[in-house]
């Protein structure tokens, strides 16, 4: 197996930020946890990476597969039996329709309006992420002024 290119490594970093792709998220899963980093990728990999990301109907198939996984993050699917996942499809596409910023089902958005989605789909988790920080924040220093004795009014 010989390593991934220069040229290859720079036209992967090109496609993520052009799909709006967390590279991360999407090569722990391509290839099946072994790597998370381009850099660790063989040049066959690279190479079939390339091909999938580059082409726009597979483009849009990479993008929904990343807010999936952005929606199982904000909390809004959850599951992974057969059942779970028809369920879920459908949850994020009602969703989606009234709630989304292009307030349409998954699969009838552009690659453009794709994007715009995730960026949604990212935002929701890292909000949900800052009120967790504060929520245990918050327990911590309750906890912290209980065993000191303290009350606060």
């Amino acid at each position: 197996m010989s390593q991934i290119t220069t040229p290859q490594i720079k036209k992967l970093h090109y496609l993520y930020r052009e799909l709006g792709i967390d590279s991360k998220e999407l090569l722990t899963d391509y290839t099946e946890g072994r790597t998370a980093s381009t850099k660790d990728l063989t040049k066959e990999e690279a190479t079939h990476l390339i091909h999938s990301l580059s082409d726009s109907d597979r483009q849009a198939d990479a993008l929904r597969k990343v807010i999936y996984t952005a929606a199982y993050a904000a909390g809004i699917l959850y599951g992974d039996t057969e059942a779970d996942n028809q369920m879920n499809r459908a949850k994020l596409d009602m969703f989606l329709k009234d709630r989304g910023t292009v307030k349409k089902g998954i699969n009838a958005q552009s690659l453009p309006e794709l994007r715009q989605t995730l960026k949604q789909m990212k935002a929701i988790t890292r909000n949900m992420q800052q009120t967790k920080d504060k929520k245990d924040a918050r327990d911590a220093t309750a906890k912290l002024l209980k065993e000191l004795h303290i009350t606060v009014m």
